[in-house]
């Protein structure tokens, strides 16, 4: 759960581009980016009667109000939601694979993390990519079985990132991982016993040892256990 205070919504959609906005479809994307309109701050620049012009009346009242975090939406609760996700927007655009590498593990620790605070588990995959020119890029892999632990999720993630990066080798702006196909865990099912772990399969040490993870950062707090590579400096 990420708390927005109240007031401070303005602020925090700023970080975002319009392409994130849910509603925003790629026919509408297309439309803003060629008016010069990609992200968040790009709107805000742009006075009412300005944004009118450029998109029309209902669109841009409809895109002034999202860009600024106003929805009269009802919230609904749902038993088991239909996805999680982590994304983020890069400073700088990254250019390696080793540093796009980071990122995906930085992401997957705490989308793993999430899952399993949710007591839920996972069978498909989904890395997303938005190169340096705004083309936005996904690719999907649903697993024989659900799982809950770090190990299988990442390397899933990194297999996709791979691909993507193979058909399109350009910097990167944009690297988001999503969680979909979740369900309770079934916690009789028989898990993989073999010693040498599969990338698609999860073990039955594979979740002991995230459990053991996730006790000792709810003693300790979340930054106790991290993987190595995220404790090094840039």
């Amino acid at each position: 759960m990420f708390v927005v205070s109240d007031g401070a919504e303005a602020e925090f959609m700023q970080r975002f581009d319009l392409a994130d906005l849910p509603g925003v479809g790629p026919k509408f994307r297309e439309r803003l980016d060629q008016v010069g309109l990609r992200t968040v701050r790009d709107l805000l620049a742009r006075d009412a009667a300005a944004l009118t012009r450029l998109v029309g009346d209902r669109e841009a009242e409809w895109l002034s109000r999202r860009a600024r975090g106003l929805d009269e939406s009802e919230v609904s609760e749902r038993d088991v939601p239909k996805r999680m996700s982590h994304e983020n927007t890069f400073e700088r655009d990254l250019k390696t694979d080793e540093e796009l590498d980071r990122e995906l593990l930085r992401l997957v620790t705490r989308l793993a993390s999430d899952l399993r605070e949710h007591d839920l588990a996972a069978r498909t995959v989904t890395v997303r990519l938005r190169d340096a020119d705004f083309k936005t890029r996904q690719a999907s892999q649903t697993l024989p079985e659900p799982v809950i632990g770090d190990r299988v999720i990442y390397a899933t993630a990194r297999q996709l990132l791979a691909r993507l990066r193979r058909q399109r080798r350009v910097s990167a702006r944009l690297l988001g991982v999503a969680l979909s196909s979740l369900d309770v865990p079934d916690r009789a099912s028989q898990l993989s016993l073999f010693e040498t772990p599969s990338a698609a399969l999860e073990t039955a040490r594979d979740r002991a040892l995230v459990g053991a993870v996730d006790r000792l950062r709810a003693k300790f707090g979340d930054g106790a256990i991290v993987p190595g590579r995220l404790t090094r400096k840039r």
